[in-house]
């Protein structure tokens, strides 16, 4: 080969290496990629973005973020739960608040619907031989709650057959079914990488198999079980709540409605940690859903428990449950630990109050129903422990937060023959 030869054969090799470089650069931005990259980033920006999306009413549009604040909105500044906590947090001797601040914040808040509720609730209370300032104080009360029992039913979405609570036939859609809704948008929108929107058709693996090696997506969930965890302890805080406990003397129902709206909020907690969040999104759900769990730690001291269920026709169970709580919520768990002999035969009573159907679908019963009916089941377990640690540890305050999940480790029916 001549001298010559050699830098024509370089020239060429490099002519060839550019054409091929501009070659891959034309097709890495042809406009089907481009619209792939658009697709991509709009689709994790509006799932995924640290704040909610302003202005956005589709819940298809909705955030995670959004979501988390859908559900804690009771609890935060003017939401339902805390004008009634600023209201209880009121002389109830006095007509009015003392400071100018908080009978603004009252009026606002007394304004339209509740107000007239309130009102239609003082009249029912007069002339019942109360004190002067019984009526207009538990008849707002019972107002402001009807908000609050409003809002837990529309977060929650519990069928209303499993609840005495009303339900609104055209309530909003819960929180489980957001961010279901969410994630449907998410994965029509999202395209993976070296794929575009003409070679793509929405995969339920790799939508999964995105999320779950996401972080941000793990951290929206962890701030959205935060979100959970917090109004749990918001509700329960109430029935402690000294101006709560006044109204309760002049309106017994409002305990009963309190414990049945906590035990709801419960149940939507359990049910939709079965629920796969990928629901909506087709293909095949088993083994490629989501199912998001919040870390616990369990308590596991109560030993096998024995006895004869409510059927007419005898049935003995054998059963064997395990109680979770927040992971390193050491105050719970030494509460639990100083009770064993108490929780064997509470749930020697509890079990002992069920029937063969509380344990098994019927036969024409939807296995969503059925799975709601089971998450009734545990929650009306748990609401009956923390009851009785709320008396002592408010929730909330230095990692208390009481019992948040019945695990069934064993359950065994044997009809007497």
């Amino acid at each position: 080969m001549s001298q010559k030869t050699v830098p024509v054969l370089m020239a060429s090799i490099a002519v060839l290496f550019i054409a091929l470089v501009v070659i891959i650069a034309v097709m890495l931005n042809t406009q089907e990629r481009k619209s792939a990259r658009e697709s991509r980033v709009v689709a994790v920006r509006t799932l995924l973005a640290l704040r909610a999306l302003n202005g956005t009413t589709d819940i298809r549009k909705v955030n995670l973020t959004r979501i988390t604040s859908f559900i804690s909105a009771p609890a935060e500044h003017g939401g339902s739960l805390d004008n009634l906590n600023h209201y209880l947090s009121k002389d109830p001797g006095r007509r009015n608040f003392s400071r100018r601040v908080d009978r603004k914040r009252a009026e606002e808040y007394l304004a339209g619907d509740v107000g007239e509720s309130a009102l239609v609730y003082t009249r029912a209370l007069d002339g019942r031989g109360y004190p002067g300032w019984v009526p207009e104080y538990a008849g707002t009360v019972r107002a402001l709650f009807e908000e609050v029992v409003a809002d837990i039913v529309t977060i929650s979405g519990i069928p209303e057959e499993l609840t005495t609570l009303p339900v609104s036939e055209f309530r909003e859609p819960s929180a489980v079914s957001r961010v279901e809704e969410a994630l449907l948008e998410f994965g029509t929108t999202w395209v993976p990488k070296g794929e575009t929107n003409l070679t793509y058709d929405t995969d339920r693996r790799e939508v999964r198999d995105f999320l779950l090696g996401n972080r941000r997506f793990l951290l929206r969930l962890e701030s959205m079980d935060h979100a959970w965890r917090t109004m749990n302890s918001a509700l329960y805080n109430l029935s402690i709540h000294p101006g709560w406990k006044m109204a309760v003397d002049y309106d017994p129902d409002l305990e009963r409605e309190l414990n049945e709206a906590i035990t709801v909020f419960l149940t939507a907690d359990l049910n939709r940690r079965t629920r796969d969040l990928m629901g909506l999104i087709p293909g095949e759900p088993s083994n490629l859903g989501i199912l998001w769990l919040p870390e616990m730690s369990y308590y596991k001291n109560i030993p096998e428990i024995t006895g004869q269920t409510a059927d007419e026709v005898s049935t003995i169970y054998f059963a064997k449950v395990n109680l979770g709580y927040k992971f390193r919520d050491s105050r719970t768990q030494t509460w639990l630990n100083r009770r064993k002999d108490w929780l064997t035969d509470y749930f020697q009573v509890f079990f002992s109050n069920k029937v063969i159907e509380d344990f098994s679908p019927l036969g024409s019963e939807p296995m969503e129903y059925y799975q709601w009916k089971t998450a009734r089941m545990k929650a009306e377990g748990i609401h009956g422990i923390n009851q009785r640690i709320i008396a002592t540890l408010p929730f909330g305050k230095k990692g208390v937060f009481g019992v948040r999940d019945l695990a069934m480790v064993r359950v065994n029916l044997l009809e007497n023959p």
